[in-house]
């Protein structure tokens, strides 16, 4: 139900909820001019018909048929009429609450007759509308059964009566009851009334839900762009005002609270709204989203793409590149820039298009040995390399914007201090951070590109750093991790616990994860030291590992040429509490590298790693999707 309700966006209300055929008008109820809510409702009671037993006799069938039968009625109908008496017309009384009266009463006989049984094998259960319908009426003779007081089941008959607490509420309250609902309860919700249904599909309960799931986010620029694009506004379900009759004409699957309520208060010379609540309401607030996108439909694909991360069966499809002329050590890319930029020992960068794997732009002749490292701003078109002839180039690109054609390289500085190969960088907006073989961190000021201080406290080479605000973390092949304050130049504290050199490290939140030579991947708590968890899978070294912190996923390569995607709790990683921490694999990827793998990237579509073979591997988990929002 819950595939099915998702994939078909555009099905309109269920079919226990009929609407009348063209030309047709529907009857008013005496009290049509009470909310729909607060109209009378029938109880089982009153039914019109009672279901007095089921014929095991031709004897009991010939009396069945002659009871209350007009006309004949062949065909399988025929047994069901046998079901059920008209009952005789009762007058109109007033309700008054009294003491239970006998409804159901059953009553088992089998063997020897007598006082309070049956004779013979039979079951009957005989339902009754009330107690001053005469006994007469009923086949409850000797042969047939009778009442027995022991034996039956006493209901307090009281009148089902109730409302709908919903449509009583202010549209933007009811609007925020439901979007606190999962989405199996907004689903179940969906088929109990229109009124119901229309606050379940509004675009806002869509848009919270989305928002809701850990990990999912969206370019808000791009939405707002996108939102501004949209000529005509998509069709929302419109309502006529005769509304309060509660006549729907079903258009699209994002219907609106607002346009419902508001159409009660339309004239002939006011049209009736046709946009949801959230678009007679101010858009958006700047840090959020646009509710004029079409939400239910960005939940549905999202949720797509996450399923097929997850499932063992579903196969990405991949697109490898392969221009290099030697190992390939490391890569940047930007899913919203379509942009992939790579560095190799053959002492070239490349820039590609991600999506076509065409090939934009060679930077070379301007390292004199292999590029170790390299991180890119495309927004900015701002690139920093490092390289084993230890020097760090600024970079100034141009022509990312486009889709496709030529992109342009130009060296702003070239950054000197380091005594052995630079292995690993890190950028922000205030700082350059590199780390080395000579033991050395180095930082920079971004504005100025002068040095600002070195860290020194390793006892050998620094082979990754991480950075975060005034914070450093710098991973040793000592085996050792130090995190360091730029404020005060000075070492906070020292990490230990691997068994053999570190090869790299991340640094999210208060998430410190570290990769090493022991093959063991460890995650930490910067803020005390504690090693919350250890991770083990890999076969190699660990050389690369990429961590979104918010969505708890964790990308992980190795010398053994394999590829681990790794669920850390959900996300949802306590501090200082190393049992509510877990790891678990949830896919695995091989035979995509035939060598090494150096580096590894991801966002919400994609996987890209680079080897020793001389290919890049992208890993594309949205074929036929539309995911260009999502980050």
């Amino acid at each position: 139900m819950l595939t099915s309700f998702l994939s078909n966006g555009s099905s309109s209300s269920s079919s226990s909820h009929p609407t009348a055929r063209s030309g047709e008008v529907d009857p008013e109820p005496a009290d049509a001019s009470l909310p729909r809510s607060l109209r009378h409702v029938q109880s089982f009671e009153t039914s019109a018909y009672s279901v007095i037993g089921i014929p095991t006799s031709p004897k009991a069938d010939q009396e069945f048929n002659g009871l209350g039968r007009t006309g004949a009625i062949d065909g399988p109908d025929a047994a069901a009429c046998r079901l059920f008496k008209p009952l005789p017309p009762q007058p109109q009384q007033p309700y008054q609450h009294s003491t239970p009266r006998k409804i159901f009463s059953k009553i088992f006989g089998i063997g020897n007759g007598g006082n309070g049984s049956v004779r013979g094998k039979s079951k009957r259960v005989s339902i009754r509308r009330d107690a001053d319908v005469d006994d007469a009426d009923y086949p409850l003779d000797g042969e047939e059964g009778e009442l027995i007081d022991d034996e039956a089941c006493f209901v307090d008959a009281k009148e089902v009566s109730g409302f709908d607490i919903l449509s009583q509420l202010p549209d933007e309250l009811a609007l925020h009851v439901i979007s606190q609902l999962d989405l199996h309860s907004l689903i179940a919700c969906l088929s109990v009334c229109h009124n119901w249904r229309a606050l379940c599909l509004d675009p806002q309960v869509w848009r919270d839900l989305f928002m809701r799931q850990k990990g999912w986010k969206v370019n808000t620029a791009l939405a707002a762009w996108k939102a501004s694009q949209r000529t005509p506004a998509p069709p929302f379900i419109t309502y006529s005002p005769s509304t309060v009759s509660r006549r729907l004409s079903l258009s699209f699957t994002l219907p609106s609270l607002a346009s419902r309520r508001l159409s009660q208060y339309s004239t002939s010379s006011n049209p009736p709204l046709t946009r949801p609540l959230s678009l007679v309401l101010p858009t958006w607030d700047e840090g959020t989203v646009p509710l004029s996108l079409d939400w239910k439909a960005l939940y549905t694909t999202r949720r797509e793409l996450e399923q097929r991360w997850r499932s063992k069966s579903y196969k990405p499809q991949s697109l490898k590149l392969s221009d290099h002329r030697d190992s390939v050590y490391c890569l940047e890319f930007d899913s919203i820039h379509n942009v992939l930029v790579t560095g190799s020992r053959d002492k070239t960068i490349k820039i590609w298009s991600l999506t076509t794997g065409e090939l934009r732009q060679t930077l070379k002749d301007h390292h004199s040995g292999s590029v170790l490292c390299l991180k890119a701003i495309a927004a900015e078109g701002f690139m920093v390399s490092g390289s084993s002839d230890r020097t760090i180039i600024v970079w100034e690109l141009g022509g990312l914007g486009k889709e496709s054609g030529e992109v342009t390289g130009t060296v702003k500085r070239v950054l000197s201090g380091h005594a052995g190969g630079v292995l690993d960088l890190r950028v922000d907006e205030n700082w350059i951070v590199s780390c080395s073989k000579d033991a050395v961190v180095r930082v920079w000021s971004r504005h100025t590109l002068e040095p600002y201080c070195d860290l020194m406290g390793h006892e050998g080479p620094v082979n990754a750093v991480g950075l975060q605000g005034d914070h450093v973390i710098s991973a040793s092949g000592d085996g050792k991790m130090i995190l360091w304050d730029l404020q005060t130049r000075s070492k906070v504290r020292t990490f230990e616990g691997h068994d053999r050199g570190l090869a790299c490290v991340e640094f999210k939140g208060d998430h410190i994860i570290s990769g090493s030579n022991d093959r063991k991947i460890k995650i930490w708590s910067a803020s005390t030291g504690e090693c919350l968890h250890t991770v083990s899978g890999h076969d190699l070294l660990v050389r690369a590992i990429s961590f979104d912190a918010e969505s708890g996923k964790l990308i992980s390569a190795s010398y053994d040429k394999t590829v681990k995607v790794w669920d850390l709790d959900g996300g949802e990683i306590v501090v200082g509490k190393k049992t509510n921490v877990t790891a678990t694999c949830v896919r695995e990827f091989k035979d995509y590298h035939t060598s090494h793998i150096f580096d590894v990237k991801f966002d919400a579509r994609r996987i890209v790693s680079s080897s020793h073979d001389e290919n890049i591997v992208i890993l594309d988990f949205g074929e036929d999707l539309d995911t260009s929002l999502f980050l």
